[in-house]
C-alpha cells in the first residue's frame, strides 16, 4: 500500500511539474509563496501566483454504483425488505416504508439504508421496513408520472429519504421532518405503534346555530365514509367559526351554502386538520382544501380548484349532483391523470410529415421535432434523438418516444427541451466544416444517436438512456453544467509568445474573434507537447499570420467537433483560417505526427486561404 502511494504522489508531482512547465513563466518575473490564486487575479498590481496544477473534472466510475438488491440483501440480513407490489397490501403488521433514488444512486445512500437496518433490528417482529427507489412512490399516487416526485432544485445523491409511516388499518402517515436521523425515526415508530400519529379531538358538540357538519377523525367513518349523503368535506385550520371576519371575507360562506342545498342530498363537513388526523389519500397541500365526496363511490372524490367565492362553490356542488355527475367527474378526473404517450395503431394515420402536428395536438409541453430553421437559435439546452426513420420507420420508436415523454412532459422548458429529429439531418449539430467528417453510410446501419447541447453551446454524444430515470439523472448533470469543465480563464494570461493556452470556457469566443489564422492543438497528456515550441517558433519565422494555442483536454470540456474521430485519441490538430471559419477549418489527424507532418498541413492551409 506505501509504495502505491509514493507511486502515486510521485506520478502526481511529475504531473504538476509538466503542468507548470508548460505555462512557461518568464524567467525573470518575481513569483510569490503566497498561492491566493484568485487575489491575485482580481488584483492587478499584485505580483504572479504560482497556479495550482487543476482537479480533474468529475468522471463517473463504477466503483460509486451498488447495487441496491444486492447491498439489502448482504448487508441488510432481510431485516429491511424491497418493495413487493405483489404483497405489501397483504401486510398485517405496521409498516415503515422509506423511498430514495436507491436504483441509480444507491452508492449515495447507504448509510440511510443501514441507519434504517438498526431501526428494524430494534423493532423487529414488530413493524415491516421496506425500502424503494423513488419511482415507485407512485404506490401512493395512482395514475400519477413518477418523475413527478423527482426534485428539480435537489441533487438526487443530496436527496434524503422520503418515509411514510402505514398503521393495520391502512391508514397511511406522511413524515415530513428533513432530519431523519435514527431518534427521530425512532419517535415515529414509538408513535406508529402507540396510534399517536393519527390524531383526534374528542367530540364536538353540534351548534344550533350552525348547519355544517363538525367532524373528528374517530367520526370520520361514519360521518362521512358511511353516509348516504353527497359530502362537500372542508378541511381547514382551527374551529370552524361561521362569523370570523377573514374567513367571510376570504372563503366561501359556508353556511349560505349548506342554506341553499339544505333540501338536497348535500351535506357540509368541517374538519380542524391541526387536531385530527387526515387520510392520505385526500393529498392535504393547502388549507382550506375542499372535497366532494359522492355517496355512491366515496373512492371517486374531487378536489375544488376553483375561485374561492360562494358563488363559484355552489357551481361545483351543482356540477356534482346533476345527472350525467359521474361522467362529468370521470371525464374531470381524467384530465388530471398522466397520459402515456402512445401512436395511432393505423400505421398511415402517424407519418414523418405530420409526426410534429400529432405530438403538438396530443402531447403539448412534452416531445419537440427538430426544425433546421429554428433550432440553430435555441440558446436553451437540449437533448437530441437521432432516430433512422427511413431504416426502421415512426411506430419503431413508440418505447423510445414514451421514454423521453416521461421527462420531457415534467421538465420541458424549465431546464431544458427534448427533441426528436431524422438521423440524417444529424450534421445540424455541426458547423458547415465538419459536414465533410460525416460517414452518412455508417449512419445508415445505426438506429438511434443521442447528443446533447448545455447552455454553453457544446454538444455532447451520450448513450441511449434504458430508463427515463436515467434520462432525468443526465438532464439534471446538464443543466447543472455537471458535463462541462473548464480551466480559470486567468490562467491564458500566463501564455508565451508561441504558445497560447485556451481554455473551454473562452475557446469558442477566441475562435470567433481572431483577426488572424488559427493553429490549434488538442491535447491529454503533457508529452503531446513536445516539439510545439519549435515548430511554433518555425511558424512564426516563416509566417506572421498564424497563432498557436494548446487547450488540455483533461481538465477543459471540449466541443464535439474538436473531439478525435473514432479509433484514434488525442492530439488533434485544426486550422481554423481567419476567414470563413465555418466553412474552411480543417482537421489533421495522425498518428505518430512528425514536425514535418505538422508543418506541412499548417502550409498547405495557409497557401489555401490566403
Amino acid at each position: 500500500m506505501e509504495n502505491a502511494m509514493e507511486i502515486e504522489n510521485t506520478v502526481r508531482e511529475e504531473e504538476f511539474n509538466s503542468f507548470f512547465s508548460s505555462i512557461n513563466f518568464d524567467s525573470g518575473e518575481e513569483l510569490s509563496d503566497d498561492d491566493s490564486i484568485y487575489t491575485a487575479y482580481r488584483n492587478h498590481n499584485s505580483k504572479r501566483r504560482i497556479p495550482l496544477p487543476p482537479q480533474e473534472p468529475p468522471q463517473i466510475t463504477e466503483q460509486k454504483f451498488v447495487d441496491f438488491e444486492k447491498y439489502v440483501r448482504e448487508n441488510c440480513k432481510n431485516k429491511i425488505k424491497i418493495l413487493d407490489r405483489r404483497t405489501f397490501h397483504q401486510i398485517e403488521k405496521p409498516i415503515i416504508i422509506a423511498f430514495n433514488h436507491f436504483d441509480e444512486k444507491c452508492y449515495y445512500h447507504t448509510d440511510k439504508l443501514d441507519r434504517l437496518y438498526h431501526l428494524a433490528l430494534e423493532y423487529e417482529g414488530q413493524i415491516e421496513f421496506i425500502v424503494a427507489d423513488i419511482w415507485d412512490k407512485e404506490l401512493f399516487y395512482p395514475h400519477t408520472n413518477p418523475l413527478r416526485f423527482y426534485c428539480r432544485f435537489v441533487a438526487p445523491e443530496d436527496e434524503n429519504i422520503k418515509v411514510f409511516a402505514i398503521d393495520q388499518q391502512k391508514r397511511v402517515y406522511e413524515h415530513f421532518d428533513d432530519y431523519d436521523s435514527r431518534e427521530i425515526l425512532r419517535e415515529l415508530c414509538e408513535n406508529l405503534l402507540s396510534g399517536k400519529l393519527f390524531k383526534t379531538q374528542a367530540m364536538v358538540e353540534p351548534r344550533n346555530d350552525s348547519l355544517v357538519k363538525i367532524c373528528v377523525h374517530s367520526q370520520f367513518k361514519q360521518m362521512v365514509l358511511e353516509s348516504s349523503k353527497d359530502i362537500l368535506l372542508i378541511l381547514g385550520r382551527g374551529d370552524y367559526r361561521p362569523d370570523d371576519e377573514y374567513h367571510l371575507k376570504y372563503e366561501p360562506n359556508y353556511e349560505q351554502i349548506a342554506r341553499d342545498f339544505e333540501n338536497s342530498n348535500v351535506e357540509i363537513v368541517y374538519m380542524d386538520c391541526d387536531k385530527n388526523f387526515v387520510d392520505f389519500k385526500y393529498n392535504l397541500n393547502c388549507y382550506q382544501t375542499i372535497i366532494f365526496i359522492p355517496h355512491r363511490d366515496k373512492e371517486n372524490f374531487m378536489t375544488y380548484a376553483r375561485g374561492r367565492d360562494t358563488e363559484s362553490l355552489c357551481e361545483f356542488i351543482k356540477l356534482n349532483i346533476q345527472p350525467q355527475s359521474e361522467s362529468w367527474r370521470k371525464s374531470e378526473l381524467a384530465k388530471c391523470h398522466y397520459k402515456p404517450l402512445t401512436l395511432p395503431k393505423d400505421i398511415d394515420i402517424i407519418t414523418r410529415d405530420n409526426l410534429k402536428q400529432y405530438l403538438d395536438e396530443n402531447y403539448p409541453q412534452s416531445i419537440r421535432v427538430l426544425e433546421r430553421q429554428t433550432f440553430s437559435r435555441e440558446k436553451t439546452s437540449s437533448i437530441i434523438y437521432f432516430l433512422n426513420f427511413q431504416k426502421n420507420g415512426i411506430h419503431y420508436y413508440e418505447d423510445t418516444f414514451r421514454k423521453i415523454h416521461y421527462v420531457a412532459s415534467t421538465i420541458t422548458g424549465f431546464w431544458l427541451y427534448y427533441y426528436i429529429a431524422d438521423l440524417q439531418d444529424i450534421d445540424i449539430i455541426y458547423p458547415p466544416w465538419y459536414k465533410q467528417y460525416i460517414d452518412y453510410n455508417d449512419l445508415k446501419q445505426t438506429s438511434m444517436q443521442v447528443y446533447a447541447k448545455d447552455r454553453q453551446n457544446f454538444f455532447y454524444k451520450a448513450d441511449d438512456f434504458k430508463t427515463p430515470a436515467q434520462l432525468f439523472y443526465y438532464s439534471f448533470d446538464l443543466n447543472t453544467d455537471w458535463h462541462f469543465h473548464s480551466l480559470p480563464g486567468y490562467i491564458c494570461h500566463n501564455s508565451t509568445e508561441l504558445l497560447q493556452l485556451c481554455v473551454s470556457q473562452y475557446l469558442k469566443e477566441m475562435i470567433k474573434e481572431s483577426q488572424t489564422n488559427i493553429f490549434l492543438t488538442i491535447y491529454s497528456n503533457y508529452t503531446h507537447l513536445n516539439g510545439l515550441n519549435e515548430i511554433a517558433a518555425e511558424v512564426k519565422q516563416t509566417t506572421c499570420d498564424v497563432d498557436l494555442f494548446i487547450m488540455d483536454a483533461k481538465y477543459n470540456s471540449v466541443p464535439l467537433e474538436y473531439r478525435p474521430p473514432p479509433n484514434h485519441t488525442y492530439p488533434v490538430y485544426f486550422f481554423i483560417p481567419k476567414r470563413k471559419k465555418a466553412e474552411n477549418t480543417r482537421r489533421y489527424v495522425k498518428v505518430g505526427a512528425s514536425k514535418e507532418d505538422i508543418l506541412e498541413f499548417i502550409r498547405t492551409q495557409v497557401r489555401m486561404n490566403s
